[in-house]
């Protein structure tokens, strides 16, 4: 699945102009006026998309190794399951 970020990006900004027109809808219809052509202003709710490129993840220990290695206290077998498992290896997010 690829992300479009300007797509991402436009869909927030409108999604949240809409909400933002629902909730503080004046009554004056001149005050709703400029407060609508405000929110229209390009950059006036949120800039972006920010994109930044960082490199993979390196390879790491399974939890176990860093409890054995006492990188990590013993107690945080606790928290392991079948989505956080003990013997599995940190994996870089592109693989």
């Amino acid at each position: 699945m690829r992300l479009d970020a300007l797509k991402v990006y436009r869909r927030i900004n409108e999604d949240y102009t809409r909400y933002l027109k629902t909730i503080y809808y004046f009554r004056d219809s001149e005050l709703r006026s400029q407060f609508w052509k405000a929110l229209a202003a390009p950059d006036f709710l949120i800039r972006g998309p920010i994109l930044e490129a960082t490199l993979p993840f390196r390879l790491g220990r399974s939890i176990h190794q860093m409890i054995q290695d006492g990188g990590l206290h013993p107690g945080f077998r606790l928290l392991c399951s079948n989505a956080l498992p003990l013997e599995a290896v940190a994996q870089s997010l592109s693989g």
